[in-house]
């Protein structure tokens, strides 16, 4: 399943007129998000229809990614992980919110943050450095709570059915809209949260501090939501691939 990252391409594909001829190449194409599946019409019409699919780490179950990947327990006090390129004020202030409701006193945040590790009021900050991809599973399914502006992120505390928010990644406010559409990782994570029908999990710039931190996932509707998509998305790809 392909991802279109930068929305800008919507406006500049006209740069780089090969594009169709070569989109049209393909019998069968898959996407992630459903902005791009609208600039793939776009481009070449209804020649080669695209299929917003699940990304290919929700392609197996919860179980088989246990079974095949040797996710340790972390022998430590209870903590909030953050996996995030960036963390605003507010941001900050949610993770606060979901540490007291969850009885925590550390935060790990992944080397994935482009700026100095923050302070964040009376919270250890806990820098995890040179993380693997077992460590990464590792972090997610052993916290008490997810923040993240990463899809992956976003993913994988759906299937290991966490506490999370996944929130908007910027510096400046004016990066979060190109040209008057919002940023394409954003539709990738919101596509995905419309699929497990957590759309509230998801907080646009500025939404942090209305988060609703008390409230439960359901992950009996999600999962059979998702087991509907896995379905539908492994069916795909074997009509796909013949």
């Amino acid at each position: 399943a392909a991802s279109m990252v930068d929305i800008r391409l919507a406006s500049e594909y006209e740069k780089y007129p090969s594009v169709p001829g070569l989109l049209r190449d393909f019998t069968a194409i898959s996407v992630r998000e459903n902005s791009a599946r609208t600039i793939i019409r776009q481009l070449i019409g209804d020649d080669v229809q695209a299929t917003v699919v699940l990304d290919p780490t929700l392609l197996l179950t919860q179980d088989e990614w246990c079974r095949n990947v040797d996710i340790a327990v972390i022998q430590k006090e209870k903590y909030i992980f953050c996996y995030m390129y960036y963390i605003t004020e507010s941001q900050k202030r949610l993770i606060q919110r979901l540490a007291q409701l969850h009885g925590c006193t550390t935060v790990i945040i992944s080397d994935l943050l482009k700026s100095d590790m923050p302070k964040i009021g009376e919270l250890h900050i806990d820098p995890a450095e040179n993380v693997s991809i077992e460590m990464f599973l590792c972090l997610i399914k052993n916290a008490e709570a997810v923040v993240t502006d990463s899809f992956h992120g976003t993913a994988f505390s759906i299937q290991f059915e966490k506490t999370f928010f996944a929130v908007e990644s910027t510096q400046r406010e004016k990066d979060l809209l190109e040209n008057g559409k919002p940023r394409s990782h954003i539709d990738r994570i919101g596509t995905l949260l419309e699929k497990a029908g957590l759309p509230s999990r998801l907080l646009r710039y500025g939404e942090e501090d209305s988060a609703q931190v008390k409230e439960s996932i359901g992950y009996s509707d999600v999962n059979k939501k998702l087991a509907q998509e896995r379905l539908a998305s492994l069916e795909w790809l074997r009509n796909a691939i013949g």
